[in-house]
């Protein structure tokens, strides 16, 4: 029940968001959406291959790419996995204000830009495949399966296609013809898709930012975040944890302060109990970390 209750809040939340967007402040799509991580687009769907749940349940935002010719830096990254596959997305925002197509068909030149990134990416992890599973610690991941990446492009608004936008009745073929123009491992679309992006796959998904030295640290959790055996490893991979729980006091799921305080407090007490088991754990066995049995012990692998 929590879960739907913050799905729907993200989804009412970017209908909020999208009325009053008009894409002239800078960020101001990056920061909406690391704090409504389930609005961020292809994370269950990556570019029409149905996948599960992100890699630990974790969104990544600005994730760096070693390429020969410099870092890039995407806005945001899904991992998902399957038996066979490693999917990684990358994506691309563009601010809403930006149209797709001039008023003679031909794509618009900031579009094509937006495009050239992906282009940019593609070419910068097949040169340095393993510097991006070195930095993003998914070696781990690839025993037995493939490694594939996919691009998401954020761009425009669909108002541009119909009713009363610039092209009328031309739209339909417009978008159609957008769609011929993406490769097979991308995919485009406005920016009106994150209300429609929040899935259960998701609901319990932060948001963290790795450092150039590797280190995860949380942007956001939201209102579903739980707590459990896997929660002492999440304490030593990141650094902010308990501070982003601490902001949840402004996001509870029903607007009442009171209620989310007390869910604050029970979320920091919980954390603490799972850090102190773990260490008692350790004390007790003398293992080195929890591939000595402490995962395998509440079966959460």
């Amino acid at each position: 029940m929590r879960d739907q209750k913050w799905l729907t809040r993200c989804a009412g939340n970017a209908q909020v968001f999208l009325l009053g967007y008009d894409g002239s402040r800078e960020g101001e799509l990056q920061k909406f959406l690391e704090q409504h991580p389930p609005c961020v687009p292809w994370a269950h769907d990556t570019v029409a291959h149905q996948g599960p749940a992100a890699y630990g349940d974790f969104l990544i935002a600005q994730p760096l790419i070693f390429g020969e010719k410099g870092r890039r830096i995407p806005d945001f990254m899904w991992i998902a996995t399957n038996s066979g596959t490693l999917r990684v997305t990358l994506i691309e925002l563009e601010r809403g204000g930006k149209v797709t197509f001039n008023q003679d068909e031909t794509p618009n030149a900031e579009f094509n830009q937006a495009r050239g990134q992906l282009n940019q990416w593609r070419l910068a992890v097949s040169e340095n495949r393993d510097d991006f599973i070195k930095h993003h610690k998914i070696r781990h991941m690839l025993a037995h399966r493939n490694l594939v990446f996919n691009y998401g492009l954020l761009y425009g608004r669909r108002d541009e296609f119909y009713g009363s936008g610039i092209h009328k009745t031309r739209g339909p073929y417009l978008q159609q013809l957008r769609g011929q123009m993406s490769q097979s491992d991308e995919d485009y679309a406005s920016v009106d898709r994150i209300r429609e992006a929040p899935h259960t796959l998701t609901a319990s998904a932060i948001t963290v930012q790795r450092a150039e030295q590797g280190t995860l640290r949380v942007i956001s959790v939201p209102p579903t975040f739980r707590t459990g055996p896997k929660t002492p490893q999440l304490l030593r991979e990141t650094e902010g944890l308990r501070e982003a729980i601490e902001k949840l006091s402004d996001r509870d799921l029903t607007g009442q302060r009171g209620r989310s305080k007390k869910r604050v407090r029970y979320l920091l007490d919980r954390c603490d109990y799972w850090d102190g088991a773990y260490k008692n754990w350790v004390r007790s066995t003398g293992a080195t970390d929890e591939n000595d049995g402490w995962s395998t012990r509440f079966n959460t692998e």
